[in-house]
């Protein structure tokens, strides 16, 4: 079952991605994420319950901007990695975001 409430293009290519969890000062160890305006999935080994609230930042490749948001575990598959849902992500984020996706499919 689709768990996205809407179906949304994705990519994965970004660079200096910062991942916090909010509270704790451990460096988490991260591989390249799928993303959309509502989320990202990240690979990752380390284990967030869910509603786990984390503080994310990246640079987007082919525009440049630069996102800082925060964004909520909404499942976490062991072993695999976590599905996140942005908190409060501005629109000028979420255009750009939603820009760079369209030219990257």
């Amino acid at each position: 079952m689709e768990r996205r409430k809407q179906p949304k293009k994705r990519y994965s290519v970004f660079s200096d991605l910062r991942l916090t969890y909010e509270g704790f000062s451990n460096e988490l160890s991260i591989r390249v994420p799928d993303i959309s305006s509502e989320g990202m999935f990240l690979n990752t080994s380390q284990q967030f319950p869910e509603g786990a609230v984390l503080k994310v930042s990246f640079r987007l490749p082919v525009t440049g901007v630069n996102i800082q948001v925060r964004a909520e575990v909404r499942y976490c598959l062991k072993d695999v990695g976590i599905g996140l849902e942005f908190i409060g992500l501005d629109e000028r984020s979420k255009h750009a975001i939603e820009r760079e996706v369209s030219q990257r499919t």
